[in-house]
C-alpha cells in the first residue's frame, strides 16, 4: 500500500529512473540509441507540455489569491494562466 501512494506521489519526478529503464528495455529489443532518445525525448516534452497546458487553464478557470509578501505586480494566479 505504501509503495502505490509513493508513486503516485513521485509520479512526475520519477522520469531519470523510467528513462534509464525504457533505455535499458528497448536496448534489449535492438532499437537504436538515437531512437529510444527520440522516444524519451518525446515522452517527456509532452508530460510538460501537459502539465503546463492544464495549470494554465486552471489558473484561469479558478485564480489563487497570492500571499501579500511576494513582490508581485499581480495579486492573483490568473496572469500565470494567460
Amino acid at each position: 500500500m505504501v509503495r502505490s501512494q509513493w508513486s503516485v506521489v513521485s509520479g512526475p519526478f520519477s522520469d531519470i529512473t523510467t528513462d534509464y529503464g525504457l533505455i535499458r528495455l528497448y536496448s534489449s529489443w535492438g532499437v537504436s540509441g538515437i531512437q529510444v532518445a527520440q522516444s524519451v525525448a518525446f515522452t517527456t516534452l509532452t508530460l510538460w507540455l501537459g502539465l503546463l497546458g492544464l495549470s494554465g487553464v486552471t489558473f484561469l478557470a479558478e485564480p489563487l489569491p497570492l500571499p501579500q509578501g511576494l513582490p508581485l505586480y499581480f495579486k492573483s494566479t490568473l496572469p500565470l494562466g494567460i
